[in-house]
């Protein structure tokens, strides 16, 4: 008994060191906080206690007790209510015989060893459960959880920023290079001079770069008008030369007509006087070589006539061909081009909005708190203290519109979920009558 009395003493150090804030006085347990219960005597006994889903926890010594919606020390007081004339074993003596140890209400200590967590949720680094620790602000959970930032990464942004950087200049520098290309086109499909390069925007890519781009497309336009030229004017002398020909072979056409009817004219005459006997047979036969030879000639006079003009015919196609083909891979390319302009510029845009993330924001993040399932969402700011178990929704109020109109999609479904990790509000069970 002597031992025992001189616990008392240092139970009730003991039990002022656990005594929590004035937080904690007020403060209503819920499933999830986390209990520290010791009984101080000879033979200890300490152990962390958590509050189940249904608002109960499980006493050594003392069994189940209703913990949901009271205060500590209402909770306390009704453990020691019960342990207080209580005893338990702790072990065996020499003989065998069971030995007790008495509980007193000064050595039973019972504290808060760990509230619910606080759940981070919205335009912050690392959302998610976040320890709470009492007097706990918005904007000291905020910097628990990393700080407000659209970025669920600890990787450092500003190498992100250079990358994105990087691909902007390169899709503006494409998206350059296919206006100039669309200006190339349309010159060539107007047969024009020279592009309208000079009417292409400027998209803010750097001046060096713009003019090379300029310059190749202005290389390529002179190269393929040149060749395109060349090609024409080949086809055009070709003609040229069948034409001659044609008509060369027309005019000894006409001199092979006169031949053969002053061969057969002869060969008529030579034919008369062979009939009178007044000529030998050799004469006839010349008379006869000869008109046959002119008609081989004129024979083959025809078909070559006939060949130079199927000939004149493909050139002449040929020509037109140039052109039209000419056209119709400008349009194809002028096609192409647009396509690809269109979809340079959607990226560009993509990735403008993106690097809004990356830029300074002086104004604060707005807030809402989610406590529980009566109370709802709380109005707060970032000065307001948060409780265990609240959802903070972190929100900053220059992000590009289209991301943030997703987050307001997925916002409330992150805060509804934190909301129903957190444990139900349990009522506060009507007390006991002792």
């Amino acid at each position: 008994m002597r031992h025992l009395k001189r616990l008392f003493p240092l139970a009730g150090f003991v039990a002022l060191l656990f005594a929590g804030p004035a937080f904690a006085e007020d403060y209503r347990l819920q499933p999830g906080d986390v209990l520290q219960f010791s009984i101080l005597s000879a033979n200890p006994i300490s152990e962390r206690l958590v509050i189940d889903l249904g608002g109960q926890i499980n006493v050594p010594v003392g069994g189940r007790f209703e913990a949901g919606g009271l205060t500590l020390e209402e909770l306390r007081q009704a453990v020691v209510g019960r342990l207080k004339v209580g005893s338990f074993p702790i072990g065996r003596d020499e003989n065998g015989r069971a030995v007790w140890d008495a509980v007193f209400p000064e050595a039973i200590v019972l504290d808060i060893a760990e509230y619910r967590p606080v759940f981070m949720s919205g335009d912050i680094l690392t959302p998610g459960a976040q320890p709470f620790r009492p007097g706990m602000t918005v904007r000291q959970a905020i910097s628990v959880a990393g700080g407000a930032s659209p970025f669920r990464t600890r990787q450092d942004p500003s190498l992100e920023l250079l990358g994105a950087k990087e691909q902007e200049l390169a899709l503006l520098a494409r998206e350059t290079s296919l206006r100039f290309q669309a200006a190339r086109i349309e010159a060539e499909l107007a047969e024009a001079e020279a592009p309208a390069f000079d009417a292409v925007p400027d998209n803010g890519l750097d001046a060096g770069k713009r003019a090379a781009l300029r310059q190749s497309e202005q290389d390529l336009f002179d190269t393929r008008r040149q060749d395109f030229t060349e090609h024409r004017n080949t086809i055009s002398q070709g003609i040229l030369t069948i034409e001659k020909r044609s008509e060369l072979l027309a005019e000894s056409q006409k001199n092979l007509e006169e031949e053969n009817r002053s061969y057969h004219e002869e060969l008529e005459r030579v034919e008369a006087l062979f009939s009178k006997g007044l000529v030998q047979v050799g004469r006839l036969n010349d008379a006869q070589r000869l008109v046959f030879l002119v008609a081989s000639r004129a024979l083959d006079t025809s078909a070559e006539v006939a060949r130079l003009d199927r000939e004149l015919v493909e050139m002449r196609r040929s020509y037109e061909e140039a052109s039209t083909d000419r056209r119709m891979q400008n349009l194809a390319n002028q096609k192409q081009a647009s396509l690809d302009l269109l979809s340079t510029q959607a990226e560009l845009e993509r990735l403008r909005q993106r690097l809004q993330f990356f830029q300074p924001r002086d104004s604060e993040p707005t807030v809402e708190l989610v406590r529980g399932e009566t109370q709802g969402v709380v109005a707060a700011t970032l000065d307001t203290a948060v409780m265990p178990g609240d959802t903070v929704v972190v929100r900053l109020n220059d992000v590009p519109a289209a991301s943030g109109a997703a987050r307001e999609a997925s916002a409330p479904a992150e805060a509804k979920t934190a909301s129903n990790t957190a444990s139900k509000p349990v009522p506060k069970p009507t007390p006991k009558k002792r």
